[in-house]
């Protein structure tokens, strides 16, 4: 699960000359492979085109190569979302999977390009789902695509309570999930 550390890490990735950093999301079905390889490859002509010092342009075309297997192996993901960055001045290669979608962008700065991961981050950031039954309540945690159990709640005597009102029952409830939100940090 993507965290801030991690963003923090991959954003101090620099390299004098720059770091090339691609971002692909899962494609949604066979077909959606080729329109994914098809954006991509525009995404990397149009880096390409935008490079107007001799130097740096020759030592992104010779990364091309280099990176080009992995590119084709981040379209077939698990993930939802895909990222790598190159430095150009050294052989090191990141690879990372993202639990959310991060778009099709192709990027060359002196450092990482990170804004892809930061709305991730940000869209994946932790959710409260409740499931109400008759006598309980089951509360899950959604982050970054995936789901996690926190507890079911029972409340003695609720089905009763909700054939005459449940109003102090409801209340009762909504202060419990509203102290679990607090505590989990849930916005949403």
């Amino acid at each position: 699960m993507l965290t801030w550390s991690d963003i923090r890490a991959i954003d101090s990735i620099s390299d004098p000359l720059g770091v090339v950093s691609v971002f692909v999301d899962r494609p949604d079905h066979a077909a959606g492979r080729l329109v994914r390889a098809v954006a991509l490859a525009g995404e990397l002509r149009r880096l390409e085109g935008e490079v107007s010092d001799a130097p740096l342009a020759a030592a992104y075309r010779e990364c091309l190569p280099r990176i080009r297997p992995l590119l084709a192996r981040m379209l077939d993901g698990k993930t939802p979302g895909r990222a790598l960055f190159a430095p150009l001045s050294t052989e090191e290669v990141f690879e990372m999977g993202v639990g959310l979608p991060v778009g099709v962008t192709a990027a060359l700065e002196q450092t990482a390009y990170v804004r892809p991961l930061v709305a991730a981050f940000d869209e994946g950031r932790p959710a409260g789902l409740m499931v109400a039954r008759a006598a309980s309540v089951q509360l899950f945690q959604w982050q970054m695509g995936a789901v996690e159990e926190v507890g079911e709640y029972r409340f003695a005597g609720a089905s009763t309570a909700w054939r005459r009102g449940g109003a102090p029952l409801a209340a009762g409830l909504a202060g419990e999930v509203r102290d679990i939100a607090a505590e989990r940090a849930w916005r949403r």
